[in-house]
């Protein structure tokens, strides 16, 4: 309303008034609009994005995996699912069970290394030489309660033990690329890790072990248990004789003898051949065929035995989706 007002009395001028000055000055007024509407954008300051935090992403993952009832190595629910939704990095490379552990655990191909599980397995990308899992690198973890796994490779297992409520919790391997001895001794950068066939390929010698950090999260999503001090040592079997290019032993079995997905915590040593440790002891969480079949019933955790069960199940992930 303002600006008709203008123009009527720009109009309205006295015949005395120079007709350019009044031509202009419509002109002028037309043109406010305009240069209002392009006016430029004054910028924003919005709140900063969270960062993408994979240790917090996998206790949110937690919680929502122990609400998932009656999860056995027949029925897997949601929980793949569950985990690869949980963050954009997450593929579930291996589903673990009762007679399926190692030397009995067959794999299965897929394009890029994805597939959905509905039996125990593990999967190879058919589309890049039969590599374990998707190839990719794999993402570096981020957050967590300890700095000393930020920016390190890593690779967690949702364990079930087959009950109704059977979550046990998520536990997780954070790699350092170090070897560590039965004494202690490091070997930097002995063994380093990026994608998922370089955390099998190559099978460390006996007594030699991937030093880890290991971290348990409860279904609460809060850190149960942990080891930081570095002196944690891994290997899943000395005698799983990987493919070089693969990191496995051969699409129908994952090891040619005995593995383990598990760990001990206070500085302890596990290997799914001899001379191992075991993990079937104080401190141990997991479950594997150390040093005899992949007939084992029973879960390890936090030292004790869970009971002998047939229907436990294990889904193995990583970081390399993408």
């Amino acid at each position: 309303m303002i600006l008709i007002n203008l123009l009527v009395r720009a109009m309205e001028l006295p015949p005395h008034h120079n007709l350019d000055m009044r031509i202009l000055l419509i002109i002028a007024l037309l043109l406010i609009p305009k240069i209002g509407k392009s006016r430029m954008a004054l910028p924003t300051f919005q709140g900063a994005q969270k960062p993408h935090l994979i240790f917090e992403n996998l206790q949110t993952l937690a919680v929502s995996l122990d609400a998932l009832t009656s999860i056995t190595n027949s029925n897997f629910g949601s929980v793949q699912s569950s985990i690869e939704g949980a963050d954009n990095s997450f593929h579930v490379f291996a589903v673990i069970g009762k007679n399926d552990l190692a030397e009995s655990l067959a794999g299965t191909g897929a394009s890029g290394g994805t597939t959905s599980f509905s039996s125990p397995k593990f999967v190879y990308n058919s589309s890049a030489s039969n590599i374990l899992s998707t190839g990719n690198t794999i993402a570096n973890m981020t957050g967590g309660p300890n700095s000393v796994i930020v920016g390190n490779k890593w690779m967690a297992m949702a364990l079930y033990d087959g009950s109704t409520n059977g979550f046990k919790g998520i536990m997780l391997w954070v790699f350092t690329d170090d070897l560590i001895n039965s004494s202690n001794s490091v070997t930097t950068d002995g063994h380093t890790i990026t994608t998922a066939k370089s955390i099998f390929y190559p099978d460390n010698a006996a007594s030699s072990y991937n030093r880890i950090y290991a971290v348990v999260i409860d279904g609460d999503g809060a850190v149960a248990f942990s080891d930081y001090d570095g002196n944690v040592g891994w290997n899943f079997s000395n005698g799983q004789q990987p493919g070089s290019s693969t990191g496995y032993n051969s699409t129908s079995r994952f090891a040619s003898d005995d593995g383990v997905w598990a760990f001990r915590l206070s500085g302890n040593k596990v290997d799914g051949n001899y001379p191992g440790g075991t993990y079937k002891t104080t401190n141990g969480f997991g479950v594997g065929n150390y040093d005899s079949g992949d007939g084992t019933s029973n879960i390890y955790w936090n030292g004790s035995n869970s009971g002998g069960t047939s229907n436990y199940v294990g889904f193995v992930f990583t970081g390399d989706m993408s």
